[in-house]
């Protein structure tokens, strides 16, 4: 009888030490932190996602950032990663998960969001100050080449020279290199002035005839300020431009909508625009300044705004 009273005391210390030491290693989750909501406006396009995990009888081993929702799949560029780049957004809000895992295979879960802010618009004005800017105005006829490289003007017109018939075809070339890279243009304006000094056409008016209505087109192949008459570029009508005929001696044009073509021209080969007399009949011209002109206040220029993608 004696020797049960004290086994059975003996049994239960055994049993709650084995429970205890049961307890004691029970693993305890993991805790994820995907940190705090992100925001961004574009032209900014990338995050930085920083996540954190700790394991309170442990060692975290793994990370592992997915995505949850949003309106598209932005890249996630090292998801095995505690901290990865995010790239690739739209506008909208966007949901990141990150789970950590510890060194007994307990994971642990956490999200973070982020808000991609709508492009704000923005504009550029591009001028003769930029490096890229040139023009040229071709002119001749079937046999001979009167194009002058350092003329002030930006002509089309159609005259007589010595008695000898005189065309001429302006041409002009922005460098749209300036823009930024990944917009979405929303408008395309040129600005030509009528030339106030003339060095063409009657030497009086910088518009004359009875029909000088223009076209302003897309040059579609290379030229140069070394260009001549019979080495003009080539030239696409797709989404010309008529400027229709004046009786005013100076009319300035003021943001004429060229945007297909400019945007043609930044998603693809920039040569510039091309302008002549739709129909090129003797003592008819239409004269505006160029680059080299005196007054720098009336150099050719284009209005750009767009919003970024």
């Amino acid at each position: 009888m004696y020797k049960k009273i004290i086994y059975f005391p003996y049994l239960l210390f055994c049993l709650a030490f084995f429970f205890s030491c049961k307890k004691d290693h029970t693993n305890k989750v993991p805790v994820a932190d995907a940190g705090s909501p992100i925001s961004i406006t574009p032209p900014e396009d990338a995050v930085t996602l920083k996540g954190t995990g700790t394991d309170a009888d442990g060692q975290i081993i793994s990370y592992l950032w997915s995505q949850v929702s949003g309106p598209n799949t932005p890249t996630i560029a090292t998801p095995s990663s505690a901290n990865t780049v995010v790239s690739g957004f739209n506008t909208g809000t966007y949901v990141f998960q990150l789970m950590v895992v510890d060194n007994q295979g307990a994971t642990g879960v956490d999200t973070v969001s982020v808000l991609v802010n709508p492009s704000p618009i923005d504009s550029l004005t591009l001028t003769d100050a930029d490096a890229g800017y040139f023009d040229l105005t071709f002119a001749g006829n079937s046999s001979l080449d009167y194009t002058d490289p350092q003329s002030p003007g930006l002509d089309a017109a159609a005259w007589s020279w010595n008695g000898l018939p005189d065309i001429l075809r302006g041409s002009l070339s922005f460098d749209l290199s300036k823009l930024p890279q990944h917009i979405i243009i929303q408008s395309a304006k040129l600005n030509l002035y009528s030339d106030p000094t003339p060095n063409n056409g009657n030497l009086v008016d910088a518009n004359y005839g009875s029909d000088n209505s223009i076209s302003i087109q897309r040059i579609t192949s290379t030229w140069s300020m070394s260009s001549g008459w019979f080495s003009q570029p080539t030239t696409s009508t797709q989404d010309q431009v008529i400027i229709t005929h004046t009786d005013q001696p100076r009319l300035d044009l003021i943001g004429i909508d060229v945007t297909p073509m400019v945007t043609a021209m930044y998603a693809g080969s920039n040569y510039g625009f091309f302008f002549r007399l739709v129909n090129e009949n003797e003592n008819t011209s239409r004269l505006f300044c160029g680059v080299r002109h005196a007054d720098a206040s009336k150099h050719p220029s284009l209005k750009v705004v767009f919003k970024y993608n």
